[in-house]
């Protein structure tokens, strides 16, 4: 049974998504980000016969998230996203696994390779040019001029008031680069709980680039995320790109997830932020 999360099941569906992987990290951080007072942030559970949770699932605006665990239930929870009818699904790949149909029900399929931080000491960031509070604004105008094929960055209306409050909440964390009074590169997490962290976006200015800026920004975070007792470090990537530069910041392939994106949703935005899984920065 799938059962909306209220005041009386937060306490129980906070310590389900304790664990540590991408889609507990991200219904983790937003339990904790809003709570269950908000009209759009709507969290769900599903119970075997024994009230175990078996999974969980967010509806974020009209995004949704899905973790899995033992014994769950994939033929309830594939109806209960016909009856949500988000505009998009995070999801393990299992969910979707031999069940073409619901390929077939108006969604474009997306597949995501998971990459996760090798453990390490914490590096040495012992530099100058790195900043831990960057103007929000100046953030979003670097994530701006670097957007492409690789990244698709959300208005600033909808990036500001988002990553404010989870900064404020710690559920994200920001390490960037000033070179010559210019904000010349930043790594950011989108989501974060007591556990893991999952990377949404890295970019260096293009006047910058090639300069090791990127590698030092993530480091910078990493350390941080690694400070604060967070051990496991995630990023998320398209299948055929950017596998090298993460292997080199001591990532590796972890697991894979889909992101199944409603076509005509995907149709009216081209460039919604969370229509592939690399281009995004998975808010």
């Amino acid at each position: 049974m799938i059962k909306y999360v209220d005041n009386t099941l937060e306490n129980s569906l906070s310590e389900f998504v304790s664990g540590r992987n991408v889609f507990a990290c991200r219904i983790a951080c937003l339990l904790k980000s809003y709570g269950t007072g908000y009209d759009f942030a709507d969290f769900y559970i599903q119970l075997d016969g024994n009230e175990r949770p078996t999974a969980a699932a967010v509806k974020y605006y009209s995004d949704m998230t899905i973790m899995l665990s033992d014994g769950f239930d994939r033929q309830e929870i594939l109806e209960f996203i016909g009856m949500t009818a988000p505009a998009s699904v995070l999801c393990p790949e299992t969910l979707v696994l031999n069940f073409p149909m619901i390929l077939t029900e108006g969604f474009t399929r997306h597949d995501c390779v998971i990459m996760k931080r090798k453990p390490s000491p914490q590096t040495d960031t012992d530099n100058k040019n790195i900043v831990s509070d960057p103007p929000l604004k100046n953030v979003w105008q670097l994530l701006k001029s670097c957007e492409n094929d690789g990244l698709s960055v959300p208005a600033y209306e909808d990036f500001l008031p988002d990553m404010s409050h989870k900064l404020r909440h710690g559920t994200a964390s920001i390490r960037a680069c000033i070179k010559e009074n210019i904000l010349a590169g930043a790594a950011m997490t989108v989501a974060q709980s007591e556990s893991c962290a999952l990377i949404g976006a890295v970019a260096a200015a293009k006047q910058f680039r090639r300069q090791g800026i990127g590698s030092a920004c993530m480091n910078a975070l990493c350390s941080s995320l690694y400070g604060q007792g967070i051990n496991d470090i995630f990023i998320m990537r398209e299948p055929d790109k950017n596998e090298a530069f993460y292997t080199s910041l001591g990532f590796e392939n972890y697991g894979k997830a889909v992101l199944l994106v409603r076509g005509a949703f995907a149709k009216k935005h081209p460039r919604h932020p969370r229509k592939r899984c690399s281009r995004s920065m998975l808010f």
